[in-house]
C-alpha cells in the first residue's frame, strides 16, 4: 500500500503550480529627518569677473566683421529660390554693414509710417 500513496502523492505534486521562492525580509531605506540640518542659502559668485581671453576677443572681432557679409551672401544664394527670404537677409545685411541697429530701422519704419498719415493728424 505505500506504494500506491507514494505514487498518488508524487502526481498531486506534479500537478501543483511552482511556488516562488520566499521573499528576503528587506527593511527599507529611510532618510534620517531633516531636522537641524539647513540648506545654505544661494549666493551670488563672486563680483570679480575674469579677464576674457585675447582669443576670444579677436574671434568676436571677427564675426562682427563677417557676419554681416555672410548675411548678405546667404540672402544672395537664396534670392533665386526664395525671393522674399533672399530679399530679407539682403536688406537686414546691408543694414548691419551700414552700421545700423534695430532702433535706426525702427525709426526709419516709424518716419514711414508718419508720410501716410492724414495731415490733420500729424503732429506739427
Amino acid at each position: 500500500m505505500k506504494s500506491s500513496t507514494q505514487g498518488l502523492s508524487m502526481s498531486a505534486e506534479k500537478s501543483l503550480p511552482p511556488q516562488p521562492p520566499p521573499a528576503p525580509d528587506v527593511t527599507p531605506i529611510v532618510p534620517p529627518p531633516a531636522i537641524g540640518r539647513v540648506k545654505p542659502p544661494l549666493t551670488a559668485r563672486p563680483a570679480s569677473i575674469p579677464e576674457p581671453d585675447p582669443a576670444i576677443e579677436r574671434a568676436y572681432t571677427i564675426n562682427k566683421i563677417a557676419a554681416p557679409y555672410f548675411i548678405v551672401f546667404a540672402g544672395l544664394a537664396l534670392y533665386d529660390k526664395n525671393g522674399l527670404l533672399g530679399t530679407l537677409l539682403l536688406l537686414l545685411g546691408t543694414l548691419l554693414l551700414l552700421g545700423g541697429s534695430w532702433k535706426n530701422l525702427n525709426g526709419l519704419v516709424e518716419a514711414i509710417a508718419r508720410l501716410f498719415k492724414p495731415t490733420t493728424d500729424r503732429d506739427l
